[in-house]
């Protein structure tokens, strides 16, 4: 029976979504302004009496980010942040140190501020959890309510970006952890208040101004046999991200090891990096998130051999901006990677509609992420065409299989 603890803790559950949506509305409305500031505006304001420096404005800018990432890592230091470095903790040890939540604050500010190829997630992760373990700390919540807190804070995360407060409450249900004293009642009903919470003053602060939603356009014809190519797309995304995103990991971490105690200079050499990038597509710098549904338009504009080259060139980015420390996630520069690899096989393959690649690919690619397929086409419902539900699911089962399949293992 549940008892007035349970209701007090629900409360505090909304108390901390409503934190949580305040601080990301926050963070949001800042880094947007000082990107739009860095990248649109100052261009602008010189052309008229310097156009020659216009054409390499991210090739200037994109190294000078870097080179303050790697200061402000030098400075305030290098602490990991992520959805899945959050879960850890919460997972070891049922709340998260947020001692350094004003560092990451301003770190994953400057990344994004720059054009850094990383998503606000990685900062939000951390900071929403945090929330939750210095609430739970401020009105000195036993054990089981902290952890409860935590996740709380922590389900708010992905709730105001996909409309969706059940999807991000499920994947903390489908993560593995350690929390067994934690029932589901005192587990999923708090998140998904949290969430709500998070999501009401997130939109109430930022929907006016936050126009980066995924939408992706309706598909007016049969759906059930349109179930092959769902299966496809969630393949070789999963392949994708397997085999290419992990041979570029490693061997970028690789060239960078050496520079593990050099923070300025291997902030600088990120930031470098990334400009180069950007001389070749614009599309290499920001998270991405913005960018997709322009891409999708722009896609047949471009062509398939160069919409596949900003796939590869994005995911390349965001590879190096992470290994070079630049405080963000991966969630948003990895779905713009997928969408647009997608979007080149939609251009190759006439049987393979634009709408069905570019859902599907998101749904896939999500997956790969988080590794929670259910949870996954759930949140992501509010974007999706309700239709195409049944292929976006294929997807992302097809993707979560193929993740977790060795194919060189035999039978």
């Amino acid at each position: 029976m549940l008892n007035r603890q349970f209701y007090q803790l629900l409360f505090l559950s909304m108390m901390v979504g409503a934190i949580a949506g305040l601080l990301m509305a926050l963070f949001e409305f800042c880094f947007q302004h000082s990107q739009d500031f860095i990248l649109q505006t100052i261009p602008t304001l010189i052309e008229p009496k310097y156009p020659f420096i216009t054409p390499y404005w991210g090739l200037i800018v994109a190294p000078l980010g870097g080179l303050l990432v790697g200061i402000s890592v030098h400075l305030w230091g290098d602490i990991p942040i992520g959805f899945e470095s959050s879960l850890s903790q919460i997972a070891q040890r049922g709340r998260v140190e947020y001692q350094g939540m004003l560092a990451i604050f301003f770190q994953g500010l400057l990344a994004l501020s720059f054009g850094g190829a990383v998503g606000p997630e990685g900062p939000f992760s951390y900071l929403t959890s945090g929330i939750g373990s210095w609430f739970s700390d401020f009105i000195k919540a036993n054990p089981e309510n902290t952890a409860t807190l935590t996740i709380a804070g922590l389900s708010g995360m992905l709730g105001p970006y996909f409309k969706s407060p059940f999807g991000s409450t499920l994947i903390m249900l489908e993560q593995p952890h350690k929390q067994e004293h934690q029932t589901y009642i005192k587990l999923l009903i708090p998140s998904v208040l949290a969430a709500i919470s998070a999501l009401c003053v997130f939109r109430l602060l930022v929907g006016l101004l936050y126009a980066n939603d995924y939408r992706f356009s309706s598909y007016e014809g049969a759906v059930l046999i349109q179930l092959p190519n769902g299966l496809l797309v969630g393949i070789v995304i999963g392949l994708w991200l397997k085999y290419v995103k992990g041979t570029l990991t490693h061997q970028v971490e690789y060239l960078f090891t050496p520079l593990k105690n050099r923070k300025i200079l291997r902030g600088f050499l990120g930031g470098l990096s990334l400009g180069i990038l950007a001389m070749i597509t614009p599309y290499a710098l920001g998270s991405g998130e913005g960018e997709t549904a322009n891409l999708v338009r722009s896609a047949s504009q471009l062509g398939a051999p160069m919409v596949f080259v900003i796939a590869f060139i994005k995911l390349l980015a965001n590879v190096i901006c992470m290994a070079c420390g630049y405080k963000g996630g991966n969630f948003f520069p990895i779905l713009f990677s997928c969408v647009s690899l997608a979007m080149a096989m939609s251009l190759i393959f006439p049987f393979l509609p634009a709408s069905i690649a570019a859902s599907s690919a998101m749904v896939a690619g999500l997956t790969v992420i988080t590794k929670t397929p259910i949870a996954v086409v759930i949140l992501l419902s509010g974007v999706i065409p309700a239709n195409l539900t049944p292929i976006v699911a294929i997807a992302a089962i097809a993707s979560y299989i193929t993740i977790n399949t060795n194919i060189n293992e035999s039978a």
